[in-house]
């Protein structure tokens, strides 16, 4: 255990410098820089989602690192690389951005729809969300397809909900 802790703090960076003299060797001579195969230092390696990784790159590295993390792979967090592992911290501010943004989705419109309601005023109000909502789920989030017809579809319905219920006038 002990000389598997010793490889970990001190030989990880060994590595990652032979990795990179290995690619700077292989495109000095014209061929593939590829080696990913060969090897991949952990700070390169991302997990989590796109919005994890986001706050990870721009939040303080005393911030992103776990306690353990920090322990064991001193030299990467002292050379302010990225942790491996998505922190406590992360996983929390990430969740909370993302409920505040979808609760959003739905209570911004509907307080749009509400001021001086009419059936013109809220079918505009219906289709620019939905536009943004699709948007947002396909350029920003990047998500499939059938998750994006799925979820606008659904988005779509429950604003639609709120105008027929809602017995505005027409005008």
């Amino acid at each position: 255990m002990k000389d598997l802790e010793h490889i970990t703090e001190n030989l990880n960076g060994v590595f990652e410098d032979a990795y990179h003299s290995l690619t700077g060797n292989l495109l000095r001579h014209g061929l593939s820089t590829d080696a990913s195969w060969l090897y991949s230092p952990p700070h390169s390696r991302q997990f989590g989602n796109k919005l994890q990784i986001f706050l990870q790159t721009h939040l303080p590295t005393w911030f992103t690192w776990s306690i353990s993390e920090r322990m064991s792979q001193p030299n990467y967090y002292a050379k302010g690389k990225l942790p491996v592992k998505i922190s406590l911290q992360i996983r929390v501010i990430s969740s909370m951005i993302l409920s505040v943004f979808s609760g959003a989705t739905i209570v911004v419109p509907i307080v749009i729809m509400s001021f001086n309601s009419s059936r013109n005023k809220s079918l505009i109000t219906v289709s620019a969300a939905v536009a943004l909502f699709g948007f947002v789920l396909a350029a920003v989030v990047k998500a499939s397809s059938e998750t994006v017809f799925i979820a606008t579809a659904t988005y779509a319905a429950v604003l639609v909900v709120f105008v027929g219920a809602s017995g505005t006038g027409s005008g």
